[in-house]
């Protein structure tokens, strides 16, 4: 299977509360996949507020964070031993917080990430390499500042659904 690349416009600017989900699964024999908040659709010229790449090679998974701007990449941030291998699902939750984006992988806290570009000029998500996805959302506890492990979100503002077979037909719509 070949690597993906998709890029989801949020329906509005990213702001502390803001919690998106991502459910999918590393494609068997997948080694990584990039989760990029970005500030252009294009990915070579925009801004990364957050990239999170999660990886998996010789057994163990592993996820590294940084940003990018017009001067280059920054200094990464890693985190090993991660629970996660190629074929099975996951769900990631990344938590836009007034100073660090809190990220948590299957219902477990990962690390916390300090914005190091601001959050409100995110206008995509874009993710690419081995992974199919079943669910992108952007949802509001309307309760910023809130511990990613002990929020409850109920009220999402935006839903991507991607079916297996077809990526290119996507449903987008706003949820009051």
């Amino acid at each position: 299977m070949a690597p993906m690349s998709y890029n989801w416009p949020l329906l509005e600017s990213l702001k502390p509360g803001h919690l998106v989900r991502i459910r999918g699964c590393i494609i068997k024999e997948g080694k990584r996949f990039n989760v990029n908040f970005q500030n252009e659709f294009d990915y070579g010229k925009s801004d990364l507020m957050l990239q999170l790449s999660m990886r998996y090679a010789d057994g163990v998974g592993f996820i590294v964070n940084n940003s990018r701007n017009e001067n280059g990449w920054m200094a990464e941030d890693m985190h090993r031993n991660m629970n996660f291998e190629p074929g099975i699902n996951f769900e990631l939750l990344i938590l836009c917080d007034f100073d660090k984006f809190q990220i948590a992988l299957d219902g477990n806290r990962i690390c916390n990430y300090p914005h190091r570009l601001p959050f409100s000029d995110v206008k995509c998500i874009g993710i690419k390499g081995e992974v199919t996805l079943n669910l992108i959302s952007l949802e509001d506890n309307n309760n910023p500042g809130v511990d990613i492990a002990e929020t409850d979100y109920r009220n999402t503002l935006s839903l991507a659904v991607v079916p297996k077979k077809k990526l290119k037909r996507v449903v987008r719509c706003r949820v009051s």
